[in-house]
């Protein structure tokens, strides 16, 4: 319901995340570019979020946030307020 032109990409292999993303018809990736201890390195999403077909821009949010149906018009607001975004 955020937007009809939104992708949500669910970057997680927690145990359920695969089928929530069925669900709801969100992409999943559960491949992840890791440090020597196991951290994840966050860049990695936003450079496979990126390449992926259509991607404008993209968003980070975690799953205690609730986005409404005006975020999208929200962010093209303040992209085209900036020269650089």
């Amino acid at each position: 319901m955020l937007d009809p032109n939104v992708e949500i990409i669910l970057f997680g292999e927690d145990e359920g995340a695969a089928e929530v993303c069925q669900e709801f018809g969100l992409s999943a990736r559960t491949t992840f570019l890791r440090n020597k201890h196991g951290t994840k390195y966050l860049n990695y999403f936003f450079d496979r979020a990126q390449k992926l077909p259509g991607t404008i821009f993209c968003v980070t949010s975690t799953a205690t946030i609730v986005l409404m149906s005006d975020f999208r018009r929200a962010v093209e607001r303040v992209k085209n307020f900036y020269d650089q975004f």
